[in-house]
């Protein structure tokens, strides 16, 4: 985008149509056609533009595909970005962002600058290391920024009882 940004928007645009030709594809062999409907682009690195770069390069590209896949509620699911880049969420009617392992963008953070609703997520290595105390107490900081959800997983049966204290974590917020 810096040496030579009309090449970088043909590629970008190149890009996204190549997504959406490949959904369009995937929906044809599976026996149906591309209907309008709810539809999530997950894209890790966009965070790698700075937000005036983001606006020129990444907005139109998530743009095109949302369109071009006939989205009619829109998700993302992107790290890497930071409280700067929050706000073109809003401009792209994001339904819901999930920013999963973003390492700029703390459950705080997100309560403070998000325009939109978003996810929270326990991450598997946070359940590998930390203490079943320490997770319920991770799990309560997240609740208390009101995501639309959080989740978590178990990769293995010796993390049972982490789980166990999460899911009784979840079960005690909800009442």
């Amino acid at each position: 985008p810096y040496d030579d940004p009309v090449r970088a928007r043909k590629f970008l645009r190149c890009c996204a149509d190549s997504a959406v030709n490949f959904a369009r594809a995937l929906a044809g062999r599976n026996g149906g056609e591309m209907k309008p409907g709810p539809r999530s682009i997950p894209d890790d690195f966009a965070g790698m533009f700075p937000p005036p770069v983001f606006e020129e390069f990444v907005v139109p590209a998530w743009e095109r595909m949302y369109a071009g896949l006939q989205a009619t509620v829109r998700h993302l699911h992107s790290e890497l970005l930071r409280p700067a880049h929050l706000k073109y969420l809003a401009d792209l009617r994001i339904a819901e962002y999930d920013p999963s392992a973003d390492q700029y963008l703390t459950p705080e953070v997100l309560a403070e600058k998000c325009p939109v609703r978003f996810t929270g997520r326990i991450q598997s290595w946070h359940i590998r290391d930390l203490t079943s105390g320490e997770l319920r107490a991770m799990y309560r900081r997240i609740a208390a920024c009101w995501p639309t959800s959080i989740s978590f997983y178990m990769t293995g049966l010796s993390e049972e009882d982490k789980i166990r204290a999460l899911l009784e974590t979840a079960r005690e917020l909800a009442r």
